[in-house]
């Protein structure tokens, strides 16, 4: 990340070079070892020692994720309408943990992990660290914190497989369990489909991350919207 970084700042803007691709390609895949790394961190604490025995209380990228649904499948989703979907997985064993706060508390640590990640991209350039001539280098770090965001809001989304589901999982009946088992398979997909066929749905969730890079002086909508242009260098 930090080497296609160097590169990204030395490319003339506008120059539809594929750094910005790979660059904000990498720090997706970062943020997705961090995400799930919160899991782990916050499980083994929670009294689940499994984590540690199947090495996920490492930043080792190939304990978290899977060639197609960790990689492939959100950098094609990305490409097609700019929407930051998870991707990793921890396996974590809830009655180990010691309660069901805790259990909340473990899916809540993922975007948790997400939120951070995102102000420390953030903070460099809202305090001047980071930005003047370096267009397509604070351009990308604002995108990729810019996913984050989006990636937060649909992680919260209270729908099984996700982690807004998994938080309150814990507190609802065996009946509604049920139910949601059933729903479960096809949420993802249907996720999916809602979020590329109804622009409206879209651009709302694209509306907060605006507000929240906006939010600490950093001017979102437009970075983002430069950079995404320079991501798909295929176009120019």
């Amino acid at each position: 990340m930090v080497v296609f970084g160097w590169l990204l700042r030395d490319a003339e803007p506008f120059s539809g070079t594929p750094w910005m691709f790979v660059f904000v390609v990498w720090g997706w895949i970062l943020s997705l070892v961090l995400h799930e790394f919160g899991h782990a961190f916050v499980a083994f604490s929670a009294g689940d020692y499994s984590v540690q025995e199947k090495g996920y209380l490492t930043l080792d990228v190939t304990k978290y994720v899977h060639p197609v649904m960790s990689i492939l499948l959100p950098i094609v989703i990305l490409v097609a309408g700019g929407i930051a979907l998870p991707g990793g997985a921890v396996w974590v064993q809830p009655m180990a943990m010691r309660s069901r706060g805790w259990r909340t508390a473990v899916s809540l640590a993922g975007p948790a992990m997400n939120l951070l990640f995102a102000l420390f991209l953030l903070v460099p350039v809202r305090i001047g660290w980071i930005g003047g001539d370096n267009v397509n280098l604070t351009a990308g770090i604002v995108l990729i914190a810019w996913f984050q965001i989006v990636a937060i809001v649909l992680n919260l989304l209270p729908i099984p497989g996700l982690d807004g589901f998994g938080a309150i999982e814990p507190w609802l009946s065996p009946s509604v369990l049920q139910k949601a088992d059933q729903f479960r398979p096809y949420s993802f997909v249907l996720l999916i489909a809602v979020l590329i066929g109804v622009p409206d749905a879209a651009e709302a969730l694209f509306g907060i991350a605006d507000r929240f890079t906006g939010a600490q002086d950093v001017p979102g909508e437009v970075w983002a919207s430069y950079a995404l242009s320079q991501f798909e260098f295929w176009s120019w």
